[in-house]
């Protein structure tokens, strides 16, 4: 009834791929029997009626400008037959016959097509009518190209190109209106920025299911005990956003659109998980803030690596910033008015906006922002480790560099510290690594679980503070009697420092 024109479609969108499908096939049957029929009725008699037949009802051959004029009502039918004869001009009338027939599927889908608004249905019925179009194509009779006016593709795979580009567009359009909507304008509730938490009992839910096997008395698949239980990190919803919408449109639309909006996505979820790591510090504390923009950042370079497309486009936008001068000088002295002709022209020409281009490559931009974020979080915990050795390092690193000498015919500040200085300051920093080392460490693993990752950024954190160690150790030489550095075990507390971080990697 749909297909006769009985109005506007009415079936639930999630059946729609398969409705066209089913649609699609009985359309291709419909087809196939009036070409069947057309074979057989045509090719068999047309000789005979037409040499049968003739002028006043006369028995006789038609001439060939009788004929000619016999199949002149078909219009542009005359050019298939110029080229084709009487055969050419049965084909076109039969192509521009199956092709009304065919338009009738157009006319059945584009109601609901323009009302549909998920993105998911949407790509669905695009990859359906991809594969028909394709199968149409492959299984069309081959026609004279004149006849079809598709070059071969038949009546058939014509109407659903044409549709397939009606629900292309809109898929487009709806695909830009859901990242607008869940990841430009987002705005997270208390939960979405809920961490550590979220990842806490991510970890603990993982090991109770761990655990579950060895309680029936089997083996243990994950470790639970040991803390080495594999688990999924919790998305932030508009980096999850992004990828679910880029996943559906990958196969669904074409390699430039689909190019386009990844770009668009992806720089939009960079700038989320930006201002979503600005919450979880303001929330939890700086180190959470960082580790969670790194496990974010990290986790969506990982999820787009499987997407083929071009990450760099270009953005033209018109600056009318040379035109306000002038804009104001011709209004304010009525020129405009007096001549509007020279008004317009002189806008077109020698004022005309100029177009500015700007190449903006969204996935280096988040290469960018995963190195800048790594960086600050290796900064950051090296710098919570020394904490107490820094200002030291600061105040007499450069008399170390400079000569105890020089410095101290400069004439600045103190040229070394005394060994009561440097023996507080090296008690303060192996409290403070031992103290801190196990809860930074345990942060940095929960996050990332992942030990490759986290042995990764966890040894320029080691090298940090083992630098800092050694400029210790030079200005407690210069600073020390040997007596005094024997006496305080030097080489020893700095050494269980080494040790405490040898022991996580």
């Amino acid at each position: 009834d749909a297909a006769g024109g009985a109005g506007v479609l009415r079936l639930p969108v999630e059946k729609l791929a398969d409705a066209a499908r089913r649609a699609i096939g009985w359309f291709a049957r419909v087809m196939s029997l009036e070409r069947e029929l057309h074979e057989a009725f045509f090719r068999s008699g047309v000789t005979v009626r037409l040499s049968a037949v003739g002028p006043g009802g006369a028995v006789g051959t038609l001439s060939r400008r009788e004929s000619e004029a016999t199949f002149s009502s078909l219009g542009d039918g005359a050019v298939a037959l110029g080229s084709g004869g009487i055969s050419g001009a049965l084909e076109f009338a039969l192509d521009r016959s199956l092709g009304g027939v065919c338009a009738l599927l157009a006319d059945w889908l584009r109601p609901t097509v323009i009302q549909a608004n998920s993105v998911e249905h949407l790509a669905d019925l695009a990859l359906a009518l991809r594969e028909e179009a394709a199968s149409a194509s492959k299984h069309t009779p081959e026609a004279p190209v004149a006849a079809t006016g598709g070059g071969g593709r038949g009546a058939l795979g014509s109407a659903i190109e044409r549709v397939l580009g009606d629900v292309q567009d809109r898929l487009a359009f709806r695909a830009q209106i859901d990242l607008r909507e869940n990841v430009r304008t987002f705005r997270p509730t208390t939960e979405d920025v809920h961490f550590p938490e979220r990842l806490e009992l991510a970890r603990d839910a993982a090991r109770a299911r761990a655990d579950t096997p060895a309680m029936d008395g089997a083996a243990g698949s994950g470790g639970g005990g040991d803390g080495a239980v594999r688990y999924e990190v919790p998305w932030y919803p508009p980096a999850e956003a992004t990828l679910r919408c880029l996943a559906v449109l990958y196969r669904a639309v074409d390699r430039l659109t689909f190019s386009s909006l990844a770009a668009e996505g992806v720089a939009e979820a960079t700038g989320a998980l930006l201002d979503g790591s600005a919450r979880v510090a303001a929330r939890s504390g700086e180190l959470h803030g960082r580790l969670f923009l790194v496990r974010q950042l990290l986790t969506l370079r990982e999820q787009l690596a499987p997407f083929d497309a071009e990450w760099e486009v270009v953005e033209k936008t018109l600056d009318l910033s040379n035109m306000r001068g002038w804009l104001l000088s011709e209004i304010s002295s009525r020129r405009a008015l007096a001549s509007p002709l020279s008004f317009f022209r002189g806008m077109l020409t020698s004022n005309r906006p100029a177009i500015v281009e700007r190449h903006k490559d969204a996935k280096a931009s988040l290469e960018a922002e995963l190195k800048a974020s790594c960086e600050g979080l290796i900064a950051h915990v090296s710098a919570q480790l020394t904490q107490p050795l820094l200002p030291f390092l600061v105040r007499y690193g450069t008399a170390t560099a400079t000569g105890g000498a020089e410095a101290e015919g400069s004439g600045v500040g103190e040229a070394l510290p005394s060994a009561e200085a440097c023996a507080k300051i090296l008690q303060e920093t192996v409290a403070c690594v031992e103290e801190r080392l196990p809860a930074l460490h345990g942060a940095l693993s929960l996050y990332l679980n992942n030990a490759i990752t986290l042995a990764i950024l966890f040894r320029p954190m080691k090298t940090a503070v083992s630098d800092a160690l050694q400029q210790y150790s030079a200005v407690a030489q210069r600073a020390m009697q040997d007596a005094e550095r024997d006496a305080l075990d030097v080489p020893g507390q700095l050494g269980r420092v080494r040790s405490a971080l040898d022991a996580y990697g």
